[in-house]
């Protein structure tokens, strides 16, 4: 079955972790523990290995005899390789030792060194709830936005060109064809009229004044 967090404790100290985990699992989170979670006849390590595999985040129980287990010491360094989140619940005021050390000084611990218990506990079930709902400081699960597909401008609009001559003629009802056939005729005859009156305006007179002289002197081309 899947789970979300290992818990990792000292055999002498599974009252401890049995009531973590049962916290825990109350609130949705499911849990991987030993000896509950390996299968009969499994290989103890392969069984932890691959319950550290499929974990975020691993909590250690940690007291005198998690200082002393061969197996937690195991569990920790094989989860910092992994890159899981390591919650140390500390529930006796003793330093870690040896690999502990050098793995657990930097992290956050929680303390449940003071009565009772259990306010200790509903306190690292809300941070593990925060670590993997993606909360600040947890692990973020939500993925990341998509970017907007681009949006292609609609063309823009070619402006009309007026129709054809052809075209304007061929939309004109009968009266208006009539109308402007009479225009047309019209504007033939006077351009043929002024056309005629050419030559004679050249017969026109004209008038000549001479410098110095106040009598215009009239005087006709032939």
């Amino acid at each position: 079955m899947a789970h979300d967090v290992f818990i990792s404790h000292s055999s002498k100290d599974a009252n401890t972790a049995l009531a973590l985990c049962s916290a825990l699992e109350a609130k949705g989170i499911r849990c991987w523990i030993a000896p509950r979670d390996i299968p009969g006849g499994a290989i103890w390590a392969e069984a932890i290995l691959a319950g550290l595999g499929a974990a975020q985040v691993q909590v250690v129980v940690f007291s005198s005899h998690a200082n002393r287990s061969e197996h937690v010491r195991t569990e920790i360094d094989a989860a910092v390789r992994r890159g899981l989140i390591i919650i140390p619940f500390r529930i006796e005021n003793v330093p870690p030792e040896g690999v502990l050390e050098f793995h657990l000084q930097s992290r956050h611990w929680l303390d449940a060194l003071t009565p009772p218990v259990e306010a200790h506990i509903r306190q690292l079930v809300n941070t593990v709830v925060a670590l993997l709902e993606g909360k600040e400081g947890g692990v973020d699960r939500t993925p990341p936005p998509t970017a907007p597909e681009p949006v292609e401008p609609a063309p823009a609009a070619s402006p009309q060109s007026p129709p054809p001559v052809a075209k304007r003629w061929s939309g004109l009802t009968g009266r208006g064809r009539l109308l402007g056939a009479i225009g047309i005729t019209w504007a033939v005859a006077l351009i043929a009229v002024l056309w005629s009156l050419r030559g004679e305006d050249n017969l026109k007179s004209f008038t000549w004044r001479p410098a110095g002289t106040e009598t215009p002197l009239k005087a006709r081309v032939t």
